[in-house]
């Protein structure tokens, strides 16, 4: 009995010391568990829901900057027949403790595009300073966000908080998160604020995709954002057709016409030396000059890819008789000036490679040169970036 009443007693001191201390600790201190498991959320998100839910990773950020952490929560619904949860999609939502009187738990859901999914495969969080906040001359930390699968998606997020008591309800408007850029692709990658994301084309055969480069927009109201006032996402600052994953290493390892023209022009300004090698031997010599675009190559810093045209024949690439592709290209020379873009048609030769029976792809002759006004220039061949784009 003795010892009952000692751990009564030590009980309750512990409970006053937390409770005096409550009032002097800042917002969330006594949350502050790192470990995932301070909340069942697999037992609420799974047990609980009769498997209409799949928790994918629970992360602890402090995504409101109070110096505290938060619970982000991604999980996976619409489960299918077979192979339950690979592939379906993924939502994610926050869970902010606040220190009131009692204390509460909040959720803010994290917006997508027409309830867009985040991804289809893995996914990966971070809090990272990519956007300048109105008003604010310091970075913000947003949410970024990163899925994996198939296709690629990449979200950022800002969290905000419009409230005048920090314990009242929340009201709509009043506290969560703003969506400051939603992309789907093939792949992305990002550079800092620049994004760059590729989709594959038609021309699969060849890996081409469409590359195209985003830069944020100034906004008044939230600063550095990826969106438009309607919604949509801001137009790319730059794109062309590009492969999705490198330049060929040799001429020999591209047996397709178009594959050839493509890496002339995609490796004009930084790997010259490569792009000679797809001329044939009596237009090499020529090469500062021949390649259709009006600047010589010496001043040429990239070159963009407008479309890219050639109807694949087996039979005739097998008999190695000539070839015709046509490309709409625009030279960006060295100090960032674009020129006007040129609708150029080669003529291609098969080259036999004496010691394989096969052959690569040779630009022979440049058959024709036109000028084109912006108002002819073709579309790209294929969209990219997702819902919003």
């Amino acid at each position: 009995m003795r010892t009952d009443g000692r751990i009564t007693l030590l009980i309750f001191l512990v409970l006053v010391t937390i409770l005096a201390g409550c009032r002097q600790r800042p917002a969330l201190a006594i949350f502050e568990q790192k470990t995932s498991s301070a909340i069942p959320f697999r037992e609420i998100f799974e047990d609980r829901t009769s498997d209409r839910f799949h928790v994918e990773k629970m992360v602890r950020l402090d995504v409101d900057s109070d110096g505290a952490d938060e619970w982000v929560v991604f999980y996976r619904f619409d489960p299918y027949e077979t192979s339950q949860w690979a592939n379906t999609p993924v939502h994610g939502i926050v869970y902010d403790a606040l220190v009131c009187d009692p204390p509460v738990i909040r959720e803010y859901k994290l917006p997508t595009p027409a309830n867009d999914y985040l991804s289809e495969g893995g996914i990966s969080v971070t809090l990272e300073e990519v956007l300048k906040e109105a008003g604010k001359s310091g970075a913000v930390p947003e949410l970024v966000v990163f899925g994996g699968g198939e296709a690629q998606t990449l979200t950022f997020y800002r969290f905000f908080d419009n409230r005048t008591n920090f314990c009242q309800p929340v009201e709509p408007g009043q506290r969560g998160f703003v969506l400051l850029g939603f992309f789907r692709a093939t792949a992305i990658s990002r550079n800092g604020a620049t994004v760059i994301i590729k989709d594959r084309t038609v021309f699969e055969r060849s890996q081409l995709s469409i590359k195209k480069t985003y830069q944020p927009r100034e906004d008044p109201s939230v600063g550095q954002t990826y969106l438009q006032a309607n919604g949509r996402l801001v137009p790319p600052s730059e794109q062309t057709v590009d492969f999705r994953f490198d330049l060929p290493q040799d001429p020999r390892d591209s047996p397709y016409p178009e594959k050839s023209v493509a890496t002339f022009y995609l490796a004009l300004g930084s790997q010259n030396s490569k792009a000679r090698s797809f001329l044939t031997d009596e237009l090499q010599p020529g090469f500062e000059t021949g390649t259709g675009l009006p600047i010589p190559v010496s001043q040429v810093g990239r070159v963009l890819i407008y479309s890219l045209s050639y109807t694949p024949d087996v039979n005739a690439e097998r008999r190695r008789e000539d070839r015709y592709v046509e490309v709409v290209v625009a030279a960006v020379d060295k100090g960032g000036t674009l020129y006007a873009p040129r609708r150029l048609k080669w003529r291609l030769v098969g080259v036999p490679i004496p010691e394989r029976q096969d052959c690569e792809w040779r630009m022979a002759e440049l058959v024709s040169v036109s000028a084109l006004g912006p108002s002819e220039v073709p579309p790209v061949l294929a969209s990219a970036g997702g819902p919003g784009s």
